[in-house]
């Protein structure tokens, strides 16, 4: 991580130095196209994606964090209630791996909401 303030880099760089995306390629006019994009996705892991990442990139945008947050809650709650699962490669990693992925998401993501609820109530 190069910066505490940038948490999300380049998935792959390789070794003639290009590289895949990244959060900070989409500064400037891109944000304004993401920013659209988390207001009206409807799937809760997408609005959260890039909620959070519009406003990574631009702290100015505190309704875009509202937006996250919002979006984390109803990730908990849709796994929490069953109606959200999330995706793992059995064939990699079998069927106890699985179950142990999916025990680690889920406190992650309730931690993550304990977290964002206790800062916005501050």
């Amino acid at each position: 991580m190069a910066s505490p303030n940038e948490p999300f880099g380049a998935m792959v760089v390789f070794a003639d130095g290009h590289r895949t995306t990244m959060p900070a390629d989409f500064r400037g006019p891109p944000i304004d196209v993401l920013a659209e994009m988390a207001e009206r996705a409807k799937h809760p892991v997408l609005r959260a994606r890039l909620a959070d990442t519009c406003w990574m990139l631009d702290r100015k945008r505190g309704r875009l964090a509202a937006i996250a947050a919002a979006a984390y809650f109803d990730i908990v709650k849709k796994v929490d209630g069953g109606a959200l699962k999330f995706r793992v490669n059995r064939f990699r990693c079998g069927h106890a791996c699985a179950r142990e992925a999916r025990g680690r998401r889920r406190q992650f993501y309730k931690e993550t909401a304990t977290s964002v609820s206790s800062r916005s109530a501050a």
